[in-house]
């Protein structure tokens, strides 16, 4: 821009320190929970399941995603103007975020599926919510792995994707984005609210339905930071300063890729909370 002074060595920079904290605390509570809810399946005799696979696989996700992100900041190839970054690292940044995305979704997509059934066991005997929950299983699966291969083979040749030396046809790659954007909410408000029925109809302490409509309470954040996320990625599709305008939305990528595992371990935490109660007034 007219007055603008380069410096390929110091550029200005945006977001980059706000990711670095937000992923230094988000990424110790999920190891956290991650590690609680291990505990309580292995430390406490309990069924090792295929939903504790899916949210191992989801947090593996969310870290290689955050991974690429910092590395990203740290290297200035995001979160600086793009007329401050070397030409030949431009194809970088594109083939990047394009990795970064593809994580981010089979991060979501596995620690939903996890949750999912977790919920089939909550009301196996229920027909209606069991139909419900193999409903919602198949779209979240399906469109996962729809948004996964759009985003890796949005052009032809596929190369012109993320270099931009290499001539192709691209699809909107606008819309994909988007519509990730927008079945994460969908289906985040789904999930939350689907089993309401269900927990309503049993039988709880006063306690235990303090416990519970607090797990609910934090697990509403996932679809507040999905709403968040839409709304500060819109103004980036317009902006031709892609590499500066992109960070802002990645930060908010960091803070849901940590919230979906911690909400996901959530369900234990109470088993476990009770677990060390009793070993220390034992003790005592």
């Amino acid at each position: 821009p007219p007055g603008y002074v380069v410096d390929f060595d110091h550029p200005q920079r945006k977001g980059d320190e706000t990711g670095y904290i937000v992923f230094i605390i988000g990424a110790i509570i999920a190891l956290l929970m991650l590690s609680m809810r291990l505990y309580v399946k292995f430390g406490m005799g309990r069924k090792f399941a295929v939903e504790d696979v899916c949210m191992i696989l989801s947090w593996i996700f969310g870290l290689a995603c955050q991974g690429l992100l910092l590395h990203m900041w740290i290297n200035r190839i995001m979160g600086v103007h793009a007329w401050e970054i070397p030409a030949d690292r431009y194809n970088l940044y594109n083939l990047l975020i394009m990795c970064a995305s593809v994580l981010y979704a089979a991060c979501l997509g596995s620690a939903k599926f996890s949750l999912l059934l977790f919920y089939r066991r909550l009301g196996d005997p229920i027909t209606w919510f069991r139909w419900a929950i193999h409903i919602v299983m198949f779209i979240v699966v399906g469109y996962t792995l729809g948004i996964i291969f759009s985003l890796i083979f949005p052009c032809h040749p596929v190369e012109s994707n993320w270099d931009v030396n290499v001539i192709g046809n691209c699809g909107n790659k606008t819309a994909i984005y988007i519509a990730t954007a927008a079945l994460n909410i969908i289906t985040d408000i789904t999930i939350l609210t689907l089993p309401i029925p269900v927990v309503a109809a049993l039988q709880m302490s006063s306690l235990q339905r303090v416990g519970v409509i607090c797990i609910f309470a934090v697990g509403s954040m996932t679809c507040v930071t999905s709403i968040i996320r839409l709304v500060v990625i819109l103004p980036m599709f317009t902006d031709l300063d892609q590499t500066w305008a992109v960070s802002i939305p990645c930060v908010w990528i960091v803070v849901e890729a940590n919230l979906v595992v911690i909400c996901g371990c959530l369900p234990v935490a109470q088993r476990f909370i009770r677990h060390v109660a009793g070993r220390h007034l034992s003790n005592s």
